[in-house]
């Protein structure tokens, strides 16, 4: 617990000490003239049509992957409950039972093996596509930033001037 409260002490001083030098350092630049803008990244990936279709692609591909492990879920129900019965029948000594139990034990080790590798697969591909989504934001970000001739751009500032916010003509190229 001791070394919890230092480790969020440190923490605590390592963000301050970021933020005022990302302060200090913005406040400069602004000093020398340099124009800066901000985008929220948040809104732009829930609004984008392309983060969306990247969405709906992976959950159309996935939620028919998933189809796939519904008998087994389906078998090792009507296994549970054929060795719920037995054991509330104190039949766990049968032959059949031991046969149930066994079978359901391979069987669930089977849909473990197949959801895990299902979600890696889903990891794996999901940050490719998410890093399809965030280059193609970037691009269009530096191409706004260079016809407005904008220096610096905050992402996801906590406040952003209307004149200084660029989310809606990023988005607007965006969703062309």
């Amino acid at each position: 617990m001791k070394n919890m409260n230092q480790f969020n002490q440190i923490l605590k001083k390592s963000l301050l000490s970021m933020v005022i030098s990302l302060s200090l350092g913005l406040g400069q630049a602004y000093a020398a003239g340099s124009s800066i803008a901000a985008i929220n990244l948040n809104y732009i990936l829930s609004n984008a049509k392309i983060a969306q279709n990247a969405s709906q692609k992976m959950e159309r591909e996935y939620n028919s992957r998933s189809e796939q492990l519904k008998p087994i879920v389906a078998k090792l129900d009507a296994l549970s409950e054929k060795l719920a019965a037995a054991q509330k029948n104190k039949a766990t000594e049968s032959a059949e039972f031991k046969k149930n139990e066994e079978e359901f034990l391979k069987l669930r080790e089977e849909f473990q093996k197949k959801e895990a590798q299902m979600s890696e697969e889903f990891g794996t591909v999901k940050a490719a596509e998410d890093k399809k989504v965030l280059q193609e934001i970037d691009a269009v970000v530096k191409t706004v930033a260079a016809q407005e001739k904008v220096d610096i751009v905050i992402v996801s500032p906590i406040y952003a001037n209307s004149n200084a916010d660029m989310t809606m003509k990023v988005l607007n190229i965006l969703n062309k």
